[in-house]
């Protein structure tokens, strides 16, 4: 299995995301034998049960990847290349993960965030006739121009990535939302996956004494509200906000904030003007070590995006038996249950998420049995393993669909 995977910022990283690294690792862990193309290697190496190729000077293979592109135009017109900035580096990439494919004898390509630049290995599929997995998630297929959200601003995006949707032979998302959304683009109907998320309940669990956690972070003993997200316009965390200034008017509480982003400064101000400063803590960016603590230290768990594909924190709260309030932005109501594992409330209207938190505040034996029966689904329906059962699943479905067609062609 070769994977063809945004690139991290440090050579002992497998990708840009630790979800994805984690991912990959427990596919290897349960039998895949998983390559990587890395540019951030010198050599080949390995990274865990991983194989990082290390690739090759743009100097080295420059005649290479011309005749490559030349090659492949009959598979991409013309056009999707004039009109893409970063032509030779599409190029170049596609022309190394065909060369790997074919050196190390792999029978299947695996794109994640349809990396590179929308193509998502649709050359290197066409160069070694192996077949194609490509998993999206939600930047790559949403589109939101009044935010500014989404890779598809790029007209040379839009335009590869709904070529990558027409060939792949598999496509994958972690939502029906998010499949809906592709069908609408281009995906084939036949081709199209959904596999449900799963969270690593090793990682996460239920806190026996959340006040005393808290005292531990350094976060006081007020009932705590959290979020854990990036502070960009998308994760609407200017609604939570207006929200729990609703709530401050009779309830007591702490809102803490996980993550960093430049909306920070304009955040800060806000939470000062609604009065909430002194309830307000802006954590920064916590590390994947530490996170599970403030999961479990919280009562009550929120996320008020505008528009979300699945969201991974769902289920990290789930595992950590918290109730989540959220809001129905695309993908999290098919994974929060409504009035089972926490509430589902409409996109902007800090109204009806401010009602809720309070509901939840007001009734602690209520936190408990919707948190419970969130930690009990993470241990089922939304368990990790079971995830990367299905994606193998996946794998064992393509391979056996490309027979023929591979057969033919050799």
């Amino acid at each position: 299995m070769l994977y063809l995977v945004p690139q991290p910022k440090r050579a002992d990283r497998i990708g840009a995301y630790s979800f994805l690294d984690e991912e990959i690792q427990a596919l290897a862990a349960a039998g895949v034998e998983a390559f990587v193309l890395s540019r951030k290697v010198p050599e080949d190496t390995w990274c865990g049960r991983v194989r990082l190729k290390a690739a090759r000077k743009p100097s080295d293979v420059r005649l290479g990847v011309a005749s490559f592109l030349v090659r492949r135009a009959k598979d991409v017109p013309i056009r999707y290349f004039l009109e893409l900035p970063a032509l030779h580096h599409v190029g170049r990439l596609e022309y190394e993960a065909a060369a790997i494919v074919k050196a190390e004898g792999i029978d299947l390509i695996h794109s994640h965030f349809a990396w590179p630049a929308g193509f998502g290995g649709i050359l290197a599929r066409a160069e070694t006739g192996r077949p194609l997995v490509a998993t999206l998630r939600g930047t790559d297929v949403l589109l939101d121009e009044a935010i500014d959200y989404g890779r598809r601003t790029s007209k040379a995006y839009d335009r590869a990535l709904r070529r990558l949707l027409a060939t792949a032979d598999r496509t994958v998302y972690f939502s029906n939302y998010m499949r809906d959304r592709a069908l609408e683009l281009g995906a084939r109907p036949a081709a199209a996956r959904v596999v449900r998320k799963g969270v690593d309940l090793a990682h996460f669990a239920v806190a026996d004494d959340r006040v005393g956690l808290r005292r531990t972070l350094g976060l006081g003993e007020r009932p705590m509200i959290l979020t854990v997200a990036g502070l960009i316009p998308r994760k609407g965390v200017h609604h939570i906000l207006e929200a729990l200034a609703i709530v401050a008017r009779d309830r007591d509480f702490s809102f803490v904030v996980c993550g960093e982003g430049p909306e920070r400064a304009r955040l800060e101000t806000l939470s000062a003007e609604l009065g909430l400063a002194d309830r307000t803590v802006f954590a920064g960016r916590v590390t994947r070590a530490d996170i599970p603590k403030y999961f479990a230290a919280s009562d009550v768990f929120v996320l008020a995006s505008l528009v979300e594909a699945a969201g991974n924190v769902l289920f990290e709260a789930m595992a950590s038996g918290r109730p989540i309030v959220c809001t129905d932005s695309g993908g999290p109501p098919e994974y929060v249950k409504n009035a089972e594992t926490g509430f589902v409330v409409p996109v902007g209207q800090p109204e009806a998420m401010a009602a809720r938190i309070g509901q939840l505040l007001n009734d602690p034996a209520l936190q408990d049995r919707l948190g419970a029966e969130g930690r009990r689904q993470t241990m089922g329906e939304f368990d990790y393993d079971r995830m990367v059962r299905d994606i193998r699943g996946v794998y064992r479905e393509t391979l056996a669909a490309s027979a023929p067609r591979q057969a033919a062609a050799s």
